[in-house]
């Protein structure tokens, strides 16, 4: 084991990413100021834990999570996402359909691996391949069995 990965399992990095996650963007936590114009930036402190998420746009979207460990980036997650059938799905909805799946998600310890939930007539699948220290995935919801939305992901831990 390496001395980085060491030091990512003794500051229990991926349990916080989760906590993380789950009062940021999905918890509907608050903004903090942004670090680039017209992005959208959120932030997680615990200790010598910071978690920031940064993205731009609502409906084709873009943006990067990163945690650092005492000022030090240690791991990191871009993301592109899209609806991609405006005609049948608003922003908004999407928005509603990926908040409730990810709290899902995380009430269930985790963040990464295969997942499903539906509601009504939505269904969201996450899909990834890799661990904690080296992924890539996509996420898809479908309406009335159509795909309507895609999201692109990957990320690992930084040494």
């Amino acid at each position: 084991m390496t001395r980085g990965v060491r030091m990512y399992t003794e500051c229990g990095l991926y349990e916080f990413i989760l906590r993380a996650k789950n009062n940021t963007y999905a918890g509907d936590g608050e903004r903090c100021i942004s670090t680039r114009k017209s992005s959208v930036d959120m932030e997680y402190i615990e200790g010598n834990l910071c978690y920031h998420d940064t993205y731009f746009a609502n409906v084709d979207f873009s943006g990067q999570e990163a945690v650092y460990y005492k000022d030090r980036p240690v791991w990191t997650m871009v993301y592109y996402g899209k609806v991609t059938r405006p005609d049948m799905v608003s922003a908004s909805e999407i928005g509603a359909m990926i908040k409730e799946s990810l709290s899902m998600m995380y009430i269930e310890g985790r963040f990464l691996g295969g997942f499903s939930y539906q509601k009504d007539n939505f269904c969201y699948i996450d899909r990834n391949e890799g661990e904690f220290s080296y992924f890539h995935g996509t996420e898809v919801i479908f309406k009335d069995g159509i795909p309507v939305y895609e999201l692109k992901y990957t990320g690992g831990t930084l040494d």
